[in-house]
């Protein structure tokens, strides 16, 4: 058997393969999916894929906040007051009874001059986390092809199982009518007949067993591909039933492109980055920062009332306009070593990175030697079980012959009957494990799955 399981499938006896019918209806009511189908499926409508679009907007988002931070902030404001009773007269300065009315207009900005180029370690934070946003995105849909293929193969694997069973079952069915007649007639005995009716039971019982494990099947392909359980599915089980061998592959240069090019080898060079950058800023946090400001302000006041005199309105917008222009230094002295502490935790931050992309360059290396061995072993295995698939048929052709002269018993014939079996099982494991090892090797030498199958 072979990795992952999905689904559900109903056979009826009798029948082979073709027969096989998905949930709600017939195989022939529901559109049969290949692989490159079920991938693409499963990428439009992957949930973690949602969820990571989202988390990539939010690095766009913080990358244009970082670098818009380069320019100065801007604020204006507005204000307006009504007094009643005793108040000030604007005009005199002398306390008067009577009700005025004043607002103010203000304009003001700022902008640092030099903060120890946090602003620029920022934006350079800022535009590494977007980069590496898009690697995890590349990352997550080579983990939900890779699961894909899997289940997809496994499942191809249970419908053909299912359908040598079912035909073992025909067989088998076949051999007992003909005994039954033969024991009619005085030419086999009561154990010869007894033995079929036992092999039938019990490729009957692998029947049903088979039939559960395409279900299983079915299942984790619905999970892989974030398929509705409401609505019918079923695969092509025409295709991948051969593969173009290749018995070697050259390591050193897989391995050298997968440091290179694979999410994972991009995703921890993006983090030593960022802690660089961390760290930077951290150290010269120590260093004063300084700030420029500036302002203007105007305003209006109006006294209410019968002989108020109050002066035109752009007049005392122009004679009560004001301006300041201030810098600002601020120079850190001593805040209980918090300043050096952190110094210290982003050094460590940035050695750890550093180590981690060496463990992770170590286990790019060993990934790719157990998948160019994997795939190599698989290919030699597939091979190997194509001869001995070709030795059990021959074989089983002459029990059949022997059993029908009377030469040997039906469990004899039942026991290289199951010989068959498992050589036809090892086969077809062989060719999908070889084919789903073969993808990994090109995965690691630079073609993402999903590029895989649009090449085929």
């Amino acid at each position: 058997m072979i990795l992952g399981g999905a689904f559900s499938a109903s056979v009826a006896e009798g029948k082979g393969a073709d027969s096989v019918s998905v949930m709600s209806g017939p195989a022939g009511d529901t559109a049969r999916m290949n692989l490159k189908e079920c991938v693409d499926y499963a990428m439009e409508h992957s949930y973690k894929m949602m969820i990571q679009r989202l988390a990539n907007d939010d690095r766009r988002l913080d990358e244009r906040d970082a670098y818009l931070s380069f320019l100065p902030s801007i604020s204006a404001s507005i204000g307006g007051q009504a007094s009643f009773g005793r108040n000030i007269d604007p005009e005199t300065n002398i306390y008067t009874t009577t009700t005025s009315f004043s607002n103010s207009y203000g304009v003001s900005g700022g902008m640092y001059v030099f903060n120890g180029f946090k602003i620029v370690n920022n934006y350079k934070i800022a535009k590494t986390a977007r980069a590496l946003g898009y690697e995890e995105t590349q990352q997550l849909k080579d983990e939900i092809a890779l699961a894909v293929i899997q289940a997809y193969y496994n499942v191809l694997y249970n419908e053909k199982m299912l359908a040598l069973t079912q035909a073992q079952l025909d067989a088998s069915q076949a051999n007992l009518e003909l005994v039954a007649k033969e024991y009619e007639l005085g030419r086999k005995s009561l154990a010869d007949k007894s033995d079929i009716e036992a092999e039938v039971a019990e490729y009957s019982y692998n029947l049903v067993k088979q039939r559960n494990a395409l279900e299983s099947s079915y299942i984790t392909l619905r999970e892989a591909m974030q398929y509705p359980y409401s609505e019918p599915l079923a695969i092509e089980t025409g295709t991948g039933d051969d593969a173009e061998l290749n018995l070697m592959a050259d390591k050193e240069s897989i391995v050298s492109t997968a440091k290179d090019r694979l999410p994972a080898a991009r995703i921890a060079e993006y983090n030593i980055r960022t802690a660089k950058a961390s760290f930077n800023s951290a150290k010269w946090s120590l260093l004063p920062s300084i700030s420029l400001s500036g302002g203007y302000s105007t305003g209006y006041n109006a006294l209410a009332g019968a002989g108020a005199a109050n002066s035109p309105f752009w007049a005392q917008m122009k004679n009560l306009q004001g301006q300041y222009v201030g810098v600002s230094i601020s120079i850190p002295v001593f805040n209980g070593l918090y300043q050096q502490s952190e110094i210290g935790r982003k050094r460590n931050a940035w050695r750890k990175a550093q180590w981690e992309y060496e463990a992770k360059m170590l286990e790019i290396e060993s990934e790719v030697t157990r998948a160019v061995a994997d795939m190599e072993g698989a290919a030699k295995e597939w091979l190997s079980a194509q001869k001995r698939l070709e030795a059990r048929k021959i074989s089983h052709a002459q029990s059949e012959k022997r059993f029908a002269n009377g030469m040997i018993s039906a469990i004899e014939l039942q026991t290289n009957t199951n010989l068959l079996l498992e050589a036809q099982a090892t086969l077809l494991n062989a060719l999908y494990q070889y084919n789903i090892k073969s993808m990994v090797v090109r995965y690691y030498s630079g073609i993402p799955y999903a590029d895989q199958l649009n090449q085929e």
